[in-house]
């Protein structure tokens, strides 16, 4: 009786034993999933937050780009005016001309970013507060009033810094770049006109995202802060029904309209929340973080406009899990059967066993790790990971690429030192302003959009880099830095200046950069009085070369002239094309003396100097009219006519001769 109830007693013992080191294990192994899931969620998170930031940086580079536009900066200014001369509002007939121009001007650039940038919104704000004065994207909507709503205008219009974020309009939602536009006065002083503002959908991104780490990503936008904002016309059929009540803004995948009218999405409390959802035979793992716009990203108290989604076959990863817990339980039930006949036995086996099962959690921990490591390093971005002296723990093939160096080489060492150590122009860098060591002492993050990296050989480049600190049970650890290699950036934005400012035949200035050159020295002789002088200048019978020889004769013409006039001027000399054969030199820091005796030499060198072209040598000449800067100048076409009025006088007295305008007086 004894020994069956100590065999009861046994057997009772033995299940509590194996049912507690069951449920521990698959407990564990729950924890295990979650822990993975809650990774590769978090990893996701900061690649689209890098993303957004990148997609921020590109809409204020084009803004500024845009806005640096002399002639844009006219026109939008001449708008100002006519709306303030015409009672405010959409103005009148002047504004409407000024509009009108301003559209014709910016429409090529507008075509180029949203073929090139995928740029969906451009607009013109006055100021204070926001009046729309263009809308390039909805050129028929002008004239309205958004004071209360686009916030980051605003901002921008009142302290005329650029801002950049997420905001929603009267059109529609995006990501904006605004830059203050403003025009330079006759005494040199600057006057702000209004605010320029570039905006583009989160989709490009978005697929970019997708398919780099094969995960979905969508934009959801809570209907009532899209209907206190855009116009109904705009949001008309927008709308999502069914699982979640939203505006669908952005997603990488079509498929995420069947689930929002389909299926019903948990309930959703602008916290991050996440679930495994059955799907076409698989499992996915979503995640939805609150999304927040300009005003929720200055005050983190305003509730979040909407929410990010991203998703993720993990079926493969659940099925395993699955497994793994099928697996566990039989082993379980089959120890308890054989604990049964050798008890002694199933203590040793049991022994083994705890072994057997902590090894496996090791392996699957670093089985996870490694698919982390393979993740990081197939980013096209460069990372790094640092510790808190400053010492790199890891770092992806992209960025040895970039830096031109061996993973040996960086591992342990101070990063700062080895690649970080000076400024582009080869000044020291102090370690105490690196902003990594800055994140480090304070633990903020931090983006900078041009620091400068230097290669193992001596090389550097520039970068826009992003750091974030690294936290372990809420101690800071190190921190994170991703960068990018901005020189093609960079080289793009100078090409496009150089394309704005220069005539494409001659490669001289072109006539707005020129008269650009020409106020700037106007204002600088008002102010300090000292000499300079214009030269106009027209090429005698051009007509008749080109009628005789051909156009591309004319044209060879036209590079030898430019030649020739560069060869003989100083570098503070600026050799402008104002249209066909016309030309102007303007010459800073010159009498009338040493204009007319320059302007002599250059007559003279391009008549003894004929062209050799395709169609035969041409013997061409030059007549010159000179105007010296005077303070009776208001402005630049007040110059500019005394000098045409000199080249007249030259051109009707036999031409190929140099006259200066004499009528003009201090």
């Amino acid at each position: 009786m004894h020994f069956r109830l100590l065999t009861w007693l046994a057997s009772a013992l033995l299940l509590l034993i194996f049912a507690t080191i069951t449920a521990l294990v698959w407990r564990d192994r729950e924890r295990e999933l979650q822990v993975h899931l809650n990774q590769d969620a978090s990893r996701l998170q900061t690649a689209f937050d890098v993303a957004v930031g990148n997609l921020e940086q590109q809409m204020l580079a084009l803004a500024s780009l845009l806005a640096a536009d002399p002639e844009v900066q006219r026109l939008f200014d001449r708008g100002r005016a006519a709306v303030e001369a015409e009672g405010g509002g959409a103005g009148g007939k002047g504004a409407e001309q000024a509009r009108a121009a301003l559209l014709a001007r910016v429409k090529p650039q507008w075509h180029y970013m949203q073929t090139r940038f995928g740029v969906r919104q451009l607009q013109f704000h006055l100021g204070p507060g926001v009046l729309s004065f263009l809308r390039v994207h909805a050129p028929e909507r002008y004239g309205d009033r958004m004071d209360g709503l686009r916030h980051i205008i605003e901002d921008t219009n009142r302290d005329r810094q650029p801002r950049a974020g997420f905001e929603t309009g009267r059109v529609q939602s995006g990501v904006r770049g605004v830059v203050p536009i403003e025009t330079v006065n006759a005494d040199g002083t600057t006057r702000h006109i209004g605010a320029l503002e570039t905006g583009t959908s989160f989709n490009t991104q978005l697929g970019l995202l997708d398919r780099q780490l094969g995960a979905g990503f969508a934009v959801l936008l809570k209907p009532e802060h899209v209907e206190s904002s855009v116009w109904r016309e705009y949001r008309e059929g927008q709308r999502q029904k069914g699982g979640c009540d939203c505006y669908l803004e952005a997603s990488s995948r079509p498929e995420l309209k069947d689930w929002l009218t389909h299926a019903s999405l948990p309930a959703y409390h602008d916290q991050p929340v996440s679930w495994l959802m059955p799907f076409q035979n698989s499992v996915l793992h979503i995640t939805r973080l609150p999304l927040r716009d300009y005003l929720g990203a200055r005050d983190a108290t305003r509730p979040p406009v909407g929410s990010v989604l991203i998703w993720r076959d993990v079926g493969s990863l659940v099925q395993r899990h699955r497994q793994a817990q099928v697996a566990l339980a039989g082993e379980a039930l089959f120890g308890y059967a054989v604990a049964q006949i050798l008890l002694l036995w199933l203590l040793r086996d049991t022994q083994r066993r705890w072994k057997l099962q902590v090894q496996q959690k090791a392996a699957a921990l670093n089985e996870s790790e490694a698919r982390f490591q393979m993740l990081l390093m197939g980013l096209g971005e460069g990372v790094y990971g640092v510790n808190m002296k400053g010492q790199a723990t890891f770092i992806n093939p992209a960025a040895l690429r970039m830096l031109g160096i061996s993973g040996e080489a960086v591992l342990g060492r101070d990063q700062h030192l080895l690649f970080h150590h000076h400024h582009a122009d080869g000044r020291d860098y102090p370690h105490a302003d690196c902003p990594i060591a800055l994140t480090l002492a304070d633990g903020r993050p931090r983006h900078e959009e041009e620091e400068w990296f230097w290669h193992q050989d001596g090389g550097g480049f520039p970068v826009s880099l992003t750091v974030t600190p690294v936290l372990k049970n809420g101690v800071r650890v190190g921190a994170v830095v991703v960068f990018q290699d901005i020189s093609e950036r960079q080289a793009h934005a100078h090409q496009m200046r150089r394309l704005a400012t220069t005539d494409s035949l001659t490669g001289v200035n072109n006539r707005r950069h020129f008269l650009h050159q020409l106020e700037q020295e106007l204002a600088r002789h008002q102010r300090y009085g000292e000499a300079a002088a214009l030269l106009m200048l027209d090429l005698d019978h051009f007509k008749q070369v080109n009628d005789e020889f051909g156009h591309a004769a004319g044209d060879s013409v036209l590079k030898a002239f430019t030649a020739s006039a560069q060869a003989i001027l100083r570098r503070s000399d600026h050799l402008g094309r104002l249209g066909g054969e016309e030309f102007a030199i303007l010459l800073p820091d010159t009498d009338a003396e040493g204009a007319r005796e320059l302007a002599e030499r250059l007559r003279q060198m391009i008549d003894d100097t004929p062209v050799e072209t395709a169609a035969g040598m041409i013997h061409y000449s030059v007549s010159i009219g000179i105007a010296l800067f005077t303070r009776a100048d208001g402005n630049a076409d007040a110059l500019l006519a005394r000098a045409d009025h000199a080249l007249y006088r030259a051109k009707h007295g036999g031409r190929n001769r140099v006259e200066m305008e004499t009528d003009a007086s201090e």
